[in-house]
């Protein structure tokens, strides 16, 4: 059961660049760029997300989405890691 103060929502492009800034322990990994770049390269979508608590984030995460030809809906949902 999820915590009324907490939320996970997700994030535009101008969202995430301005979190991803607020976490000391970000790498390259987690630069928008560079996730949409090897998104791109394994033919995925990515979603960018936060997680909320009570309004405030408290960490982020980027969703890589690859769609499997055999299955018309569904797929696999990759998060590499985040701040």
């Amino acid at each position: 059961m999820q915590n009324p103060g907490n939320v996970i929502r997700f994030l535009n492009k101008e969202e995430w660049n301005t979190a991803v800034v607020i976490f000391r322990d970000r790498n390259y990994q987690q630069e928008r760029v560079y996730v949409e770049k090897i998104a791109k390269q394994q033919n995925c979508n990515v979603e960018f997300c936060a997680i909320e608590l009570n309004g405030q984030i408290e960490a982020i995460f980027a969703i890589r989405i690859k769609k499997l030809p055999l299955l018309s809906k569904g797929g696999i949902a990759y998060i590499t890691g985040g701040p």
